[in-house]
Parts: structure tokens; C-alpha cells; sequence
């Protein structure tokens, strides 16, 4: 690999370091922190470019097109599905250096920035303006705008206030050959397909995204909370159904199975058997007082009040499981940790939950909350963990998410609400997408005939 030459191309932007090189090789993939943890090595980049502009990643692009080589976008590294593992030579870009806001349109309500800027960075400047994204995954703190495009990411005020691609309005694409491509800012169009959608959940295999202008809002005037404990999950989700077919979409449903439920009351000193919902809303006081009207008329037929505290408890503490203490969980000799999220229409999402629980309890402990809810479903999102004998903890893992994925579909859910695909879920991609695959796998060869980017990864 002529990877010399790019010291000339990007004089003082590249880094041949082992430790650079290390901190590059994948993500917060928790297979990864196994194979670490058995002492297997991990495939390294053969260097780290430090874009400061645009040109500088077309100038990269340029070469890396036509010499071939490999080259793997990275944001904040926070993903959790391999999706910047490295698989072979390769280069690693990353574009934390494109950091910056640079327009803010009160009048229009929007944000433009680069796609390297971390989601507290970004969110602390619309704040000190009077304004919010209204975008909070749980690794916030770790992970760039871009980041958050690529996988089409989702947050936890989805309920009231969608995902990524509703607050996504237009992009600028580098692309493989080294083109920029930009989309036009628009309220929305009807100009063929939609380009934006084209690049969302592409996970930087079609192009490398540098600059994203998005939707912001104002900040709340109100914050309120309301707690609830169902008996039965099915009259729970009876209940957040009827609220939400209603068209009262709370900034925040969450609803515990019974274990989870048990977690999350015992961390507030708090005892109540069955199911916990919280619910947050947000907004002018007339507004928040309505919702909160109607939900609790709604909730009270079947679920016993709780008061706000485990509602604003979760708000206060939503980030407290960080990267850290995962890592250090899964430092731990024969220790197993990982989530999975899925999704479906309401009249398949119990019994996926049912179907995924049990075979996910045939091998491991398993617990789960219900977080982003639609008017014709939700999603699930399990957590599992256990502990195994430490030479069969890959063996182990590696048995769950097939065990899972297969009940998934099985069912009729989709194997990936707001984490993506990577490595880690490419084994069901194509049975999921079907014919859809095939021109995904098309679109790739046309946009990037030399599979330089992120190749091996999606598709």
C-alpha cells in the first residue's frame, strides 16, 4: 500500500502511532472488548487522517479511489455493531476535527454544522440561543452528528419529537470518487428521491458525510413527569396505544418489563410489583397540562400512580451507564454484556417481546424496557448479561444474537430500531430486506465501484 504518500497529500493531518492506530481499530462493539479480553489481536489501519476540511477528505478520497485502498469513516467511535471495525488495510478517518456550528437561522429554525461536532458541544451552543435539538441517544456524550446520520440514529425524546431523519433537512456528501455532493435546504421536496435518505443509516459505505443541516426547537418551558405500575404488560401497552393513537405523543414513554422494573425502582428505594412506565413532557404550560390530563385519565383506568420521582429520577440519571462502566463490566473474566433493539406495529410488538425473551432466557439473564413508541408501534430494546466459563463467552454471545435475530424475524420485527447493522447484524440483513438488498448491493457497485469505503460493512 503506497500509504507514505499521504504524509505529502496531508502533510501533518496523519498519524502512523500504535495508539492512534489502536483507539481506531472498531468501535464500543462489545465482541470486540471480548476478543480483547481472550488476548486475540485486532486487525490495526495502517494510518489515522486528521481531516481539518472538506477539500482535505476529498483530496483523500481522490487517492484512496484510485489506488484502491480501503478507507473507514469514524466519528465518535460509540457505535456498538462493528461498524468501523477494521477487516483489512485500510485508513481510518477521522473526523472529529470538522467541529464546528456554522450557521444558526432563528428565523427558520435551523442548525448547520459539521458532522464531527459531539452531541454536547453542539446542544450546549443551541441552548445558550434558546434552543435544543431535542436528540439525546444514551451515548450523547461520546458521539458526533454525523455519527448520528450514518446510522440513523435515534434518541430518547423520540416519541415526542422523532428521530434523526425528522430533524435531518439537508446534507453535504463527499463521495468515493471525491465529489461533494449537497443537498438542497428545504422545508421538503418533491425533486425524485429523497438523496437524504439515500446517505441516513448508510453507516459511511456511500459516501462520507462532513456537513448536516437540521431542524431545532425551542427550549421547553415546562418539564413535568408522571409515573405509573401496570400489573400486566399487556395493559400497559393497551394503555400507551390508546394515549398515542390519540395523537398525545409525551417527549417520553418508557415502560419496564417486570425485571428491568425491579432494577429501576430499587436504585430510588422505591418497592411495586409488575411493570413501571415513566412519561415526560415538554413544552408551553397549556400544552404540557393537556397531556398530562389525558394520560393521566388514561393510565389511571388500569395502572397505580407512582408521582413523578421515578419519572424524574430516569431523567436525572439517563446517562449513568456509560461506555465506562460497560468496559468495565466487560473487563471481567467470563462477564457477557450487550443490547439489542427491535421493533414492530402493535399487533406484533408483545408477542415479539415474548418470543425474543424466551429464547434469549434459554441461554442468558435478560431484562427490557419498551422506549420509542409510534402510532403504529414500538420498539424494544433488551439487555443481556451473564457470565459463562471464559473460553466459551464468543461461543456464548455469538448463540444469543442468533437465537434472537432468528425469533425477530421470525415474527416480523426489524433486527435493528436505531443501533444499525456493522458486522454484527450483516449475517440477517438480506433476509429482512429480501429483494431490497439487491439494489442496496447496486446502488454500492455504481457509487462506489472500487468498494472503498467501509467496505464488508452493511452490505
Amino acid at each position: 500500500m503506497p500509504i507514505n504518500i499521504l504524509k505529502t497529500l496531508l502533510p501533518g493531518k496523519v498519524s502512523f502511532e500504535e495508539k492512534d492506530l489502536l483507539f481506531h481499530a472498531g468501535d464500543f462493539w462489545p465482541r470486540k472488548l471480548l476478543i480483547q479480553r481472550l488476548g486475540q489481536k485486532l486487525i490495526l489501519p495502517k494510518a489515522v487522517v486528521r481531516p481539518q476540511s472538506v477539500e482535505d477528505i476529498q483530496t483523500l478520497l481522490t487517492w484512496a479511489n484510485k489506488e484502491k485502498v480501503a478507507v473507514i469513516p469514524y466519528g465518535g467511535g460509540s457505535g456498538v455493531c462493528g461498524g468501523t471495525q477494521v477487516l483489512e488495510e485500510s485508513v481510518s478517518l477521522d473526523l472529529r476535527g470538522l467541529n464546528k456550528i456554522l450557521e444558526i437561522d432563528e428565523n427558520s429554525s435551523t442548525v448547520r454544522a459539521q458532522a464531527g461536532i459531539l452531541g454536547p458541544d453542539l446542544e450546549d451552543v443551541l441552548n445558550k440561543k434558546g434552543f435544543t435539538l431535542n436528540h439525546f441517544p444514551a451515548s450523547f456524550h461520546i458521539s458526533t452528528l454525523g455519527g448520528w446520520i450514518s446510522t440513523r440514529a435515534s434518541g430518547q425524546l423520540s416519541t415526542g419529537f422523532g428521530s434523526i431523519e425528522d430533524i435531518l433537512l439537508a446534507l453535504k456528501v463527499v463521495l468515493p470518487n471525491g465529489h461533494l455532493l449537497e443537498t438542497k435546504l428545504t422545508p421538503r421536496s418533491s425533486t425524485g428521491p429523497s438523496l437524504n435518505h439515500l446517505f441516513l443509516g448508510s453507516e459511511g459505505t456511500l459516501g462520507v458525510i462532513v456537513e448536516a443541516t437540521c431542524q431545532m426547537y425551542r427550549v421547553p418551558s415546562e418539564r413535568e413527569f408522571l409515573s405509573f405500575s401496570f400489573q400486566t404488560l399487556s395493559e400497559a401497552l393497551l394503555a400507551i396505544r390508546t394515549l398515542v393513537q390519540k395523537n398525545i405523543f409525551p417527549a417520553v414513554i418508557r415502560l419496564y418489563d417486570e425485571v428491568d422494573t425491579q432494577m429501576a425502582l430499587s436504585e430510588i428505594g422505591l418497592q411495586a410489583s409488575g411493570n413501571l412506565l415513566v412519561l415526560m413532557f415538554q413544552g408551553e404550560k397549556e400544552m404540557v397540562e393537556a397531556q398530562k390530563s389525558v394520560a393521566q385519565k388514561i393510565f389511571s383506568q388500569k395502572g397505580l400512580s407512582l408521582g413523578e420521582k421515578p419519572a424524574s429520577h430516569w431523567w436525572e440519571h439517563r446517562f449513568d451507564l456509560n461506555e465506562k462502566k460497560v468496559a468495565q463490566i466487560l473487563s471481567q473474566e467470563g462477564m457477557i454484556l450487550d443490547t439489542l433493539e427491535v421493533a414492530t406495529t402493535w399487533n406484533h410488538l408483545e408477542t415479539l417481546y415474548l418470543e425474543m425473551k424466551k429464547v434469549i432466557e434459554s441461554e442468558i439473564t435478560v431484562l427490557a424496557h419498551f422506549s420509542h413508541f409510534y402510532m403504529t408501534g414500538g420498539s424494544i430494546y433488551f439487555t443481556f448479561v451473564g457470565s459463562t466459563e471464559e473460553k466459551e463467552v464468543l461461543n456464548k454471545y455469538d448463540a444469543v444474537w442468533d437465537k434472537a435475530m432468528e425469533a425477530c424475524l421470525k415474527v416480523g420485527g426489524t433486527i435493528s430500531h436505531h443501533h444499525g447493522i456493522g458486522l454484527l447484524k450483516k449475517k440477517w440483513i438480506q433476509k429482512e430486506l429480501q429483494e431490497g438488498w439487491s439494489v442496496l448491493s447496486q446502488i454500492k457497485k455504481t457509487i462506489d465501484p472500487n468498494a472503498i469505503l467501509n467496505p464488508k460493512k452493511l452490505l
